[in-house]
């Protein structure tokens, strides 16, 4: 059955935020916990932001503020990054629709897709840098 995301064009509620939801689009890759970031936090000091995420699973939206960021998924309950964003930077305004894939010609490693609501950059890819 294919996978539908339902369209959200509303504004964040706070102007210096954006919205990111989570979309698991990567057959090879096992249920994950989402961890959304400041560059450089040891995430097994934390707890994911969204857990269990499993294939074809799609989160709510997140609302955040404008800045910098880490996203990083790892096998549930696990502390080791199966996917790394690196340091990106995320702007207020913007509705994002974070879709994990497969690796060219499928597998591991996943990487991210971008959906966004700038018709001028409708996507971009945040590659791993595992």
């Amino acid at each position: 059955m294919p996978l539908v995301l339902p369209d959200e064009n509303t504004p964040p509620a706070d102007p210096d935020s954006l919205k990111v939801r989570v979309v698991h689009g990567a057959p090879s890759a096992p249920p994950v916990d989402v961890y959304v970031t400041v560059p450089g936090l040891d995430i097994s000091t934390t707890t994911p932001n969204l857990s269990d995420v499993a294939f074809k699973g799609i989160s709510a939206f997140l609302e955040v503020l404008e800045g910098n960021y880490q996203i990083r998924l790892t096998e549930v309950g696990s502390d080791t990054p199966i996917y790394d964003s690196g340091e990106i930077q995320l702007v207020a305004g913007s509705i994002l629709t974070v879709v994990a894939v497969d690796a060219t010609g499928g597998g591991l490693p996943v990487s991210l897709v971008v959906l966004t609501n700038d018709p001028a950059n409708p996507f971009v890819e945040f590659p791993d840098i595992l």
